[in-house]
């Protein structure tokens, strides 16, 4: 059955008021790979794609130019601003909550949302609308920063006096949720601009399984060592999705979660790496 879903407005997105400081990162060399590189992996098409999460549209000719009639949506009136103007007749725009898109169901032939998982309430939501407005055997492909190696625990400045680290990860990484920092327009970070929304490598990609998603390739593009981005291409089956829970391999998560092993008597600590701090591990991922 075809719907309409309503939009769910939202009076000031999170980057409303952000967009020159968004700006002044988003369009760095290495933002600017990593955008081409999730547009190369969609890859060409004639029919309509939505760029979920399209910010300030630095995405919506790289799109147009691999022959797609492109729809943006964002739920920033700031962002969606500039978009119009950078975007000029590539593509139209709408703004629009990616948990509750206004478009009816299979009405694109593609999909793509790139650096926007921080930034969604609900990812497994966001990528259940994708999928409802998808048709049948389409396309998905979603770019972000690294789960594991781009997270708030993981402090990269702090290794450069620990020998063979480029990084040093902190505890935290298990729980999903809000990270913030004190409010500082000042600030160039992102948890004191808008916050991050962290989710755990496995919250993360049973996002696509949960909302019906079929993976077909994964990729950590770029030249870091742990890389900063992770890039998934799906595709929305054909037929009648099937439900996919948990509970299917008969193992609740939180139980999964509780399950340790126990140290053996004799296994000694191993010695702290030199130069590091009490606490730390050679592990590394950036922030």
């Amino acid at each position: 059955m075809i719907t309409r879903r309503t939009i769910r407005i939202v009076a000031t997105g999170r980057y409303d008021g952000q967009t020159e400081w968004y700006e002044s990162f988003a369009s760095n060399e290495t933002m600017s790979s990593a955008r081409a590189f999730a547009v190369a992996l969609l890859g060409r098409g004639t029919g309509r794609c939505l760029d979920i999460g399209c910010g300030t549209g630095r995405a919506l000719h790289l799109l147009a130019e691999r022959g797609w009639r492109v729809v943006g949506t964002d739920v920033s009136a700031d962002q969606l601003e500039v978009a119009g103007r950078r975007a000029r007749d590539v593509a139209h725009l709408v703004r629009a909550d990616a948990h509750t898109l206004p478009f009816v169901d299979s009405d694109f032939d593609a999909a793509i949302s790139v650096f926007t998982h921080t930034d969604f309430d609900d990812l497994r939501a966001a990528f259940t609308e994708a999928f409802r407005v998808l048709r049948p055997g389409s396309r998905f492909v979603y770019l972000g920063v690294h789960p594991c190696f781009a997270s708030p625990f993981v402090a990269r400045a702090a290794a450069a006096d620990v020998d063979d680290a480029v990084a040093l990860l902190r505890p935290g990484y298990r729980q999903p949720g809000w990270k913030v920092l004190p409010p500082d327009p000042q600030s160039v970070k992102v948890r004191a601009r808008v916050g991050i929304n962290h989710l755990p490598l496995s919250n993360f990609l049973n996002a696509f399984i949960g909302a019906g998603f079929s993976i077909s390739r994964v990729e950590e593009p770029g030249g870091d060592d742990p890389p900063l981005f992770l890039a998934v291409a799906a595709v929305k089956p054909n037929g009648p999705r099937e439900p996919r829970e948990h509970d299917q391999v008969g193992v609740e998560p939180d139980a999964l979660h509780r399950l340790t092993v126990e140290p053996r008597q004799e296994q000694r600590t191993s010695p702290q790496p030199r130069g590091a701090a009490p606490g730390t591990s050679r592990r590394s991922c950036p922030t």
